[in-house]
């Protein structure tokens, strides 16, 4: 039996089959972007347009061991839209949470968009609202990419009774709702909810 590269951390307990890894690692990101044989270019080759990266603020998770996680994981994104537009200059990097990034101008610059989960409700559990406090902190983050004409998509989970009053909120901040299931074999229970909203919605 072989051992794991180093840059596997462990198994994501939360999602089977996952694993967590050290993003900074140049095998990894040869793999993911970097490599004649990437992941990055097996996309490109596909017709794909665009890439809907999650799990960026894991970097949290990983400060303890490397100190530099924040910078290294702006370096992976930005490293990664670069190399994408390179190859085509129209493909489209879209990033999930991790918001407070969209303080730092050069991870800012690379994306076109961001989705931001759990932003009303389901902090504290599915369909717990969450604390005003912490709402609001991550809205402040969110107008920054609104101010930059970068769309911000929330995605919640939630039943469709809620789902409603909820979208009437995120439209009226000029977020682009999604309501979805979480686990990820189950198509959303409405889709018209996740309808892009009117021009006025989006105005600044």
């Amino acid at each position: 039996m072989t051992s794991p590269p180093q840059w596997i951390i462990g198994r994501n307990q939360a999602w089977r089959g996952n694993f967590r890894v050290r993003y900074w690692s140049r095998e990894w990101q040869e793999i993911i972007y970097s490599g004649p044989q990437s992941y990055l270019e097996a996309v490109i080759d596909a017709g794909f347009d665009g890439v809907y990266l999650d799990n960026v603020d894991t970097y949290h998770e990983l400060s303890a061991e490397n100190p530099q996680a924040k910078a290294q994981m702006i370096a992976f994104v930005t490293a990664l839209a670069q190399a994408a537009r390179t190859k085509r200059p129209r493909f489209k990097i879209v990033v999930q949470n991790a918001e407070e990034l969209l303080a730092e101008p050069e991870y800012l610059a690379a994306l076109d968009a961001i989705a931001k989960e759990d932003l009303l409700f389901g902090i504290q559990g599915d369909g717990v609202r969450n604390r005003p406090g912490d709402i609001s902190h991550s809205i402040e983050y969110l107008e920054i990419a609104r101010r930059h004409d970068k769309p911000v998509f929330v995605v919640e989970y939630l039943e469709p009774a809620a789902a409603a009053a909820a979208r009437d909120e995120l439209r009226q901040h000029g977020f682009i709702p999604y309501f979805a299931e979480r686990l990820l074999d189950r198509a959303p229970h409405d889709p018209a909810a996740s309808r892009m909203p009117s021009r006025r919605g989006n105005s600044n």
